[in-house]
Parts: structure tokens; C-alpha cells; sequence
């Protein structure tokens, strides 16, 4: 068919769930260090 063609669209799907895994990724980060937080918060007492 048209590999060229092909080529550019994998590549822009795959530039796009890159994309998407990063930004869930760092959510769950934020998410983990803001109970980390909480964890630690809870140990000293407050």
C-alpha cells in the first residue's frame, strides 16, 4: 500500500499515547507524593 503513509501514522498514534501515559503518569505521581505527604504529616502527629 502506502508504507510511507502508514509510517507517519503510527508514528503520530504512538507520539500521542506517549503522551497520554505521560500525563496520566504524572498525575499518579502527584497523587502518590501528596499521600506521602499525608503519611508523613500523620506520623509527626498533625
Amino acid at each position: 500500500m502506502y508504507p510511507e503513509k502508514e509510517k507517519e501514522i503510527f508514528n503520530k498514534i504512538m507520539n500521542q499515547l506517549n503522551k497520554n501515559a505521560k500525563k496520566s503518569y504524572d498525575k499518579n505521581d502527584s497523587i502518590k507524593s501528596l499521600k506521602e505527604k499525608k503519611i508523613k504529616n500523620r506520623s509527626i502527629g498533625i
